[in-house]
């Protein structure tokens, strides 16, 4: 991780959830690729029902992904979950 720019990696900027991670890299002038690994589609459970605000059993999308450096080491492994609409 010595190419990474520490701002990059603050906590609170990736938690704000207000950019992707891939969008903080790419802030950052940071190459990577993108490594989608699987597709999902499942029944939220109740935890998740909660966060999105679910009122029925509304199926959610998303994926599993892993982001790589310019040198093929990992940077992070993602599960990405859709807001449905």
């Amino acid at each position: 991780f010595a190419q990474l720019n520490p701002g990059v990696w603050k906590h609170a900027e990736i938690l704000e959830g207000k950019l992707p991670l891939g969008g903080l890299l790419n802030r950052h002038a940071i190459r990577y690729r993108s490594e989608p690994r699987a597709f999902l589609c499942f029944a939220p459970d109740a935890q998740l029902a909660a966060l999105f605000e679910l009122q029925n059993a509304t199926p959610l999308y998303g994926r599993s992904n892993v982001l790589l450096g310019a040198s093929g080491e990992t940077l992070a492994q993602i599960v990405e979950i859709l807001r449905p609409v």
